[in-house]
């Protein structure tokens, strides 16, 4: 049944059972507390979890951190137990990934829209152990809705982003602090070249400013203020927002707020990998980034995922050419491409006659998590990479017995549990005597 509206202020809700949140948006909300970002996210607002109708709830099993070749981490996740995993699925459909998460300290968000049937915005209130499609009003308004990036708003909206085919809607706001939740377009796409695309990534900033790039191309739109409306005609259109514009165009692939500035990655199979950091010129606006190649050899591929905090940015990804999953930690220097180290895959979950890919990460302190998968994804071998020096080395840590065929997002919440979600509704989360 809906919970009445009456019903589904926070303070109504059943208690959570202590997953609170650290920092990153799904590619979009910034750390409130300084500690980090992340391609997955969390914020630690309150956010309500009203517009959760009672629905499918996951199968919940334990797991250990036994991967058969790491260790686990006993740092800074509260206690004296040593980490463990439980794992739960989320309702949101579709057998290859999850696109967009959100951890906040009540409620946790789920997107899979790059799935066939990857429709709607999905949530949980008790810490991922039952999940629910969220019902909206007006009823219906996101049943096709594919989405692929959910950020919190400084003004409590839920920021869901991505593209609906029937109505031609880019990002929604919802409030999530009733059921149904009341939903606002906040960009609906425009009838000129440039001003319609599938939302890939969503960064939210301050005083209403938002940044949406495409998922499939080179453009993106740019919201100066909250007063601008909802048309896409009356927002900026950036999509020279690297360099100055020259070259004219690059393929973002991830993006996170981190200090109220934007962190992005990227490339294509047939482009070195570049990492785009806020640009650094006096008078450059909030959109504008600077493309920093990183260190590559010769080899062409993308960057999947990207981290920010206040002492490092780390991008994730794969080596086309080697088919070789790639970890990149930024100098102290990030700007200097050539001050950035990197880790292969196989280097830390062993190789074997399988390829790696990295699919996402996320960082909270001198604490930085790799999610991805071995290639080819039927080889059912999904990764979780954990570093507990800040990215000088990492262990394997992932759940072998129960780990689908592939991890793509992953949070740390505020507590210093490890959330993480992958392929066919997986959900693990992991930290003490789990």
């Amino acid at each position: 049944m809906l919970l009445s509206a009456s019903l589904c202020l926070a303070a109504c809700l059943p208690p959570a059972s202590g997953d609170d949140d650290d920092g990153g948006g799904d590619g979009s909300a910034a750390s409130s507390d300084g500690g980090g970002s992340s391609s997955a996210g969390s914020s630690d607002g309150g956010s309500g979890s009203g517009g959760m109708a009672e629905g499918s709830s996951s199968s919940t099993t334990s797991g250990n951190a036994d991967s058969g070749s790491g260790g686990s981490s006993s740092e800074s996740t509260g206690g004296g137990l040593p980490p463990s995993w439980s794992i739960h699925s989320h309702t949101c459909p579709g057998p290859s990934r999850t696109d967009a998460l959100l951890v906040e300290d009540d409620a946790m968000w789920v997107g899979c829209g790059t799935n066939q049937l990857g429709y709607g915005l999905h949530g949980s209130d008790d810490d991922g152990q039952s999940w629910h499609a969220i019902t909206s009003e007006p009823e219906g308004e996101t049943a096709q809705l594919r989405v692929t990036a959910i950020a919190r708003g400084d003004d409590g909206l839920l920021y869901v982003a991505g593209f609906d085919a029937n109505d031609s809607d880019m990002i929604l706001g919802y409030d999530t602090t009733v059921a149904p939740a009341p939903v606002q377009q906040v960009l609906v796409a425009g009838n000129q070249i440039g001003t319609s695309f599938p939302v890939g990534s969503l960064g939210l900033l301050s005083g209403g400013r938002i940044f949406a790039e495409s998922q499939t191309g080179f453009g993106a739109l740019f919201r100066p203020d909250d007063t601008v409306g909802a048309n896409a005609l009356a927002w900026d259109d950036v999509y020279y927002w690297a360099n100055g514009g020259n070259p004219p165009g690059y393929q973002m692939l991830d993006l996170v707020v981190f200090d109220d500035r934007l962190y992005g990655c990227g490339s294509t199979i047939a482009e070195p990998p570049y990492v785009f950091l806020p640009a650094q010129a006096a008078d450059a606006p909030g959109w504008a980034f600077d493309a920093v190649e990183l260190p590559n050899e010769g080899w062409t591929g993308e960057m999947w995922g990207v981290a920010a905090t206040d002492t490092r940015v780390v991008a994730v990804g794969v080596d086309q050419d080697a088919d070789v999953g790639k970890i990149f930690v930024s100098g102290d220097d990030p700007y200097d491409g050539g001050s950035w180290t990197h880790h292969d895959l196989p280097d830390i979950v062993g190789g074997g006659n399988l390829g790696t890919w990295a699919r996402g990460v996320c960082a909270s302190g001198d604490r930085i998590a790799v999610v991805g998968e071995r290639q080819p994804l039927s080889a059912g071998t999904g990764l979780v990479m954990l570093s507990e020096d800040g990215g000088a080395s990492f262990s394997d840590i992932t759940p072998a017995d129960d780990v689908t065929e592939s991890v793509s997002k992953c949070a740390f919440a505020q507590d210093g549990t490890l959330v993480v979600a992958g392929a066919g509704g997986f959900i693990g989360r992991y930290g003490p005597g789990r």
